[in-house]
């Protein structure tokens, strides 16, 4: 963690963080993660009021873990996506150094029309002139401990050159400046998003339609929910519950409207099961305790959210034991982008226990692994 992320939090909660602190505390700890997690953890200390779980008194959910193997999970592998990654920051920097000479003269054409608005403005001049010191130092850096120079050029960006652009000129100056500055943060968000988030998609998608969903179904006495981040693994997920002669419901972005009559329907209709629904749709305030299993496609990357959606099922009046779940790719010894995850989230639960000091109540490192569900169909049987 670079310190500067906890400042925020600091100017919120503690008076005494002035701005000359903020300058103090920057030369102590920039750099020493440790520490400023320390300190963050006792501030939160003397205003934060937790309740343990376990003072709750609910039966701990018994937590499964499903490998699913697929005919194309080779192409989910963490060597596999290395090697596209790899592909794509090549083509991505050719593509930027073909353009780089058209960018730069763009760029300066820019600057130039705004300093002919400001030409008989002193002040603005020295202004624009420790503008473009500024970007000349996040280029030499790679924008690496220069995060109050960004923020200054940002805002000079925003508030002095762009508006004295054309309409035209604004749209490709916002895209051109970062290329300037930001080169390889540029290359690393697109890589990010195009080939690892997408790799993260298209596997959660091939994890949905690889699951036997009847037999979850019926390894508990009540019925069963479905979590997933992306809408792409819900929509595969209904269609091979369809072919597997269930009846599901989905709680996504466009059915929030019906939200009350879906969760009605699943209470009542005993022919619908599972309902398949986001993180972001159902993950906070609705009690889903007519399902005692909670199948996840895809781990969430952050505790709260893993806490959130497992609290759908194992609540106060909850009357069963609970069930959750975990789906990933089974690609054998070699690790994948869906095991990847699992690896971030518990990385998340380690940083959570370090700030507030309160252990996570779900550790996903003590699934079990489902090999078939054989026994699982035994405990409903003797549910009855």
């Amino acid at each position: 963690f670079p310190v500067t992320i906890f400042l925020p939090l600091f100017r919120s909660i503690d008076p005494l963080f002035t701005p000359e602190v903020e300058v103090l505390f920057k030369k102590i700890f920039r750099g020493d993660a440790g520490r400023a997690t320390e300190i963050l953890n006792h501030r939160l200390g003397m205003v934060m009021f937790t309740v343990p779980k376990e003072r709750l008194r609910l039966p701990e959910p018994i937590m499964m873990q499903i490998k699913v193997p697929s005919p194309n999970g080779n192409k989910y592998t963490l060597d596999s996506i290395k090697q596209q990654m790899d592909e794509f920051i090549k083509e991505r920097f050719t593509y930027y150094k073909h353009r780089e000479k058209e960018d730069r003269n763009f760029y300066n054409y820019c600057l130039d029309k705004y300093k002919m608005t400001i030409a008989k403005d002193k002040e603005k001049l020295q202004q624009l002139e420790t503008y473009k010191r500024y970007v000349d130092l996040i280029i030499q850096t790679m924008a690496m401990d220069c995060a109050d120079e960004m923020l200054y050029c940002n805002k000079f960006e925003k508030n002095q050159i762009i508006p004295a652009l054309s309409n035209e000129e604004k749209k490709r100056f916002i895209d051109v400046k970062s290329v300037i500055k930001y080169l390889h943060l540029k290359v690393r968000g697109e890589c990010l998003g195009t080939i690892v988030g997408g790799a993260r998609i298209a596997c959660t998608v091939e994890i949905a339609k690889n699951i036997n969903y009847n037999q979850i179904c019926e390894s508990v006495t009540k019925k069963t929910l479905v979590f997933t981040s992306y809408v792409e693994a819900l929509r595969a997920a209904t269609t091979t519950c369809n072919t597997q002669g269930l009846k599901s419901l989905e709680v996504y972005a466009k059915t929030n409207k019906n939200l009350s009559e879906i969760v009605h329907i699943l209470k009542t209709d005993e022919t619908v099961n599972p309902l398949i629904a986001t993180f972001d749709s159902l993950s906070t305030g609705v009690p889903m305790t007519m399902c005692n299993a909670l199948l996840m496609l895809n781990v969430p990357f952050r505790d709260y959210e893993l806490q959130q959606a497992i609290g759908r099922i194992s609540r106060l009046d909850s009357d069963t034991d609970t069930y959750v779940y975990t789906a990933y790719l089974d690609t054998g010894d070699k690790p994948n982008i869906s095991t990847r995850t699992k690896d971030i989230l518990e990385w998340s639960q380690k940083q959570v226990e370090a700030i507030v000091g309160i252990s996570t109540p779900y550790d996903l490192t003590k699934s079990q692994d489902v090999t078939d569900f054989n026994t699982a169909l035994l405990r409903k049987m003797s549910a009855y």
